[in-house]
């Protein structure tokens, strides 16, 4: 009967054991070798990477430095633990394991502090339900002189289309773009003048750790031809000559904030290879479990996992335009990194630019204003992953639609810092005077 008892306790043991898991941030004390590779830093970064920073008197300091690969290793090796992701600006690792085992490695000599997704296991304030589908609203049907053709009034409503007609399409600027994927872009005929001139630089899915951003969501398809797509006479992105890195940073088979980290992972990666403007038609703030759920005392702009790293990007010369949300008739306020203030936000506006009902609304928790400024978002123009001509609504295409103008207009005058730059696009819109929640500074031109 003991023996029945003690086997019944080991397997209730397990049992516990097996659903105590938990995701968190470990954060290291230190780096290796920072004033070597600060006195070589093509040794970290590339060399376009270092121009780009050069020209807007960017810094180049400890944070550029890679996260020490030893302590990554030796929490690797600890059992029971995985590592998902790494930052180097915030010089930490996303991780997964059991309670007990996260917590025993804040008494590692190289472990600054362990940081839970579940904020009631933190010992103190974080400083700086069901899965819902998130594209449920993008994914419902609905001298250079182009025909913009579909894309005409989303062009034409922000003025792009001037852009354009001096010439300036974002030609020598490099565009990342984060999202669920990019299915069809090797083949689909939208972005076949940007393949054949060598403009799509590089694909990464950081979920999967493959070269490539070929899956089955294809959301950034359609955000991605809102930039940089291209068909004769029947549709033509914001920034059609610009040049593309294009990143899988999204799992949508689970709400979790580890794909915060895969974003900030993906930041860093398009810092280093130079890149100047990042679109992200991404937003987290309910997660599957209640506990890791963002709260809107925490949408404030510096404390969760994205925004951090949105405003580590800021201070790093990118440019990052986010869409708010399609929350205004739920959550109602911007999700993050909408509420980063290193985020230019983009809010949605109708086909006449009145405000769209489900976009997000602000300000952060801050008392920010958020979103900063809005662009076409119901029955925007896209090209779906077989190259047709469609029509979606969502934050997820307001977002693009504009990250494509402020290249072009980056183009223009490539000394202009990105914070002149958000400043001179918030100085455009329509609502700069009178700024409102919903509408932020409204409609840039």
């Amino acid at each position: 009967m003991k023996k029945t008892v003690l086997l019944l306790a080991f397997f209730f043991f397990q049992t516990i054991t097996a659903q105590s898991q938990e995701d968190a941030l470990v954060f290291f004390e230190d780096k290796e070798n920072i004033e070597t590779a600060l006195a070589n830093p093509i040794t970290i970064l590339t060399q376009k990477a270092i121009d780009r920073k050069g020209l807007h008197n960017t810094p180049i300091d400890a944070r550029d430095v890679p996260v020490n690969e030893a302590y990554i290793t030796a929490v690797k090796n600890i059992f029971g633990i995985t590592v998902f992701a790494k930052s180097k600006w915030m010089n930490c690792v996303y991780v997964r394991g059991d309670l007990q085992n996260l917590e025993a490695l804040e008494g590692l000599a190289f472990v600054n502090h362990v940081e839970f997704a579940d904020k009631s296991l933190n010992l103190g304030p974080i400083v700086g339900g069901d899965m819902e589908d998130k594209f449920f609203i993008e994914n419902q049907a609905s001298r250079i002189v182009y025909n913009y053709g579909a894309a005409s009034n989303q062009v034409e409503m922000i003025a792009a289309n001037f852009l354009h007609e001096q010439d300036f399409t974002g030609a020598g600027i490099d565009i990342a773009v984060f999202d669920s994927g990019f299915p069809g872009v090797l083949t689909n005929p939208a972005f076949e003048t940007l393949r054949d001139e060598g403009r799509l630089l590089g694909t990464y899915n950081f979920i999967t750790r493959e070269e490539t951003a070929d899956t089955s969501s294809s959301h950034g398809s359609k955000t991605f031809s809102d930039i940089g797509g291209f068909l004769e006479d029947e549709f033509v992105g914001t920034a059609p000559g610009a040049s593309f890195y294009l990143y899988v940073t999204e799992d949508v088979t689970q709400e979790n904030p580890v794909e915060e980290a895969w974003w900030v992972e993906a930041l860093e990666r398009a810092d280093s290879l130079g890149v100047s403007v990042v679109n992200t038609s991404l937003g987290y703030q309910d997660y599957d479990n209640p506990a890791y759920t963002h709260s809107y005392e925490d949408l404030d702009g510096f404390t969760t996992i994205a925004a951090r790293g949105a405003n580590h990007a800021f201070d790093k010369g990118m440019l990052l335009l986010t869409s708010a949300g399609n929350d205004g008739q739920s959550f109602g306020f911007v999700a993050t990194p909408a509420d980063a203030p290193g985020c230019l936000s983009i809010g949605a506006v109708d086909q006449q630019g009145e405000y769209a009902g489900f976009s997000s609304f602000g300000p952060n928790a801050s008392g920010l204003r958020k979103p900063d400024v809005m662009a076409q978002g119901v029955s925007a123009a896209v090209v779906d992953q077989n190259g047709a001509v469609d029509f979606n609504s969502g934050t997820s295409f307001s977002a693009p639609i504009m990250a494509g103008a402020v290249a072009c207009l980056w183009q223009s005058n490539p000394q202009t810092t990105n914070a002149q730059l958000m400043q001179i696009v918030r100085e455009s819109a329509h609502l700069f005077e009178n700024p409102t929640d919903f509408m932020g500074y409204g409609i840039p031109n």
